[in-house]
């Protein structure tokens, strides 16, 4: 009788469960640009204060493909380069990783295009409460040596929604170089 009972809790509890997470709302292509915009600005803002005076004093340069691509894994359809180049904005350049992170010959140091600040977004999901983002900035950091070299920090960004906005409720440094 009592695994019976245990059985039913275990299952009503599971139920419980799988309703509040389908329940939880995932950005919609109308909101979506709200969200990449605040995360391409919390990783540039993050990126430039880290940097210093030691690089990334260019410009902000957003791996579009990277967006897209996270957006469509949580949305579950598609979202183009395109629609994200719209959500961010004409003060960002799109880029792709490969076209803003140059390297020399081996054993030369890699940089940031025109040290410049990246954005990668490197995953988006919807959370029981909200939505996560993991984002990381590039940018080239200049040594006391004279060397540069590349400085990746990532980002842990949690949104929450409220009367139809994305709100950015916690952010926490995940890799810092």
């Amino acid at each position: 009788m009592a695994a019976r009972t245990k059985d039913r809790r275990q299952l009503i509890m599971g139920l419980l469960i799988t309703a509040a997470l389908a329940c939880v709302q995932a950005p919609g292509r109308g909101d979506i640009g709200q969200v990449f915009r605040e995360i391409v600005q919390v990783a540039e803002t993050d990126a430039r204060a880290a940097a210093g005076s030691r690089g990334g004093t260019g410009p902000l340069l957003v791996d579009v493909g990277s967006f897209a691509l996270a957006a469509t894994q949580a949305m579950g359809g598609s979202i183009t380069d395109r629609e994200v180049r719209e959500a961010i904005g004409p003060e960002a350049k799109a880029v792709s990783y490969a076209a803003a992170v140059r390297c020399g010959p081996p054993n030369s140091p890699c940089g940031v295009a025109d040290d410049g600040v990246l954005v990668r977004l490197d995953s988006l999901r919807s959370t029981p409460k909200g939505l996560r983002a993991v984002v990381t900035s590039v940018t080239t950091s200049r040594r006391r040596s004279g060397r540069s070299a590349i400085c990746d920090r990532q980002l842990a960004l949690t949104f929450d929604l409220r009367a139809s906005r994305w709100i950015l409720e916690d952010r926490r440094v995940l890799l810092m170089c």
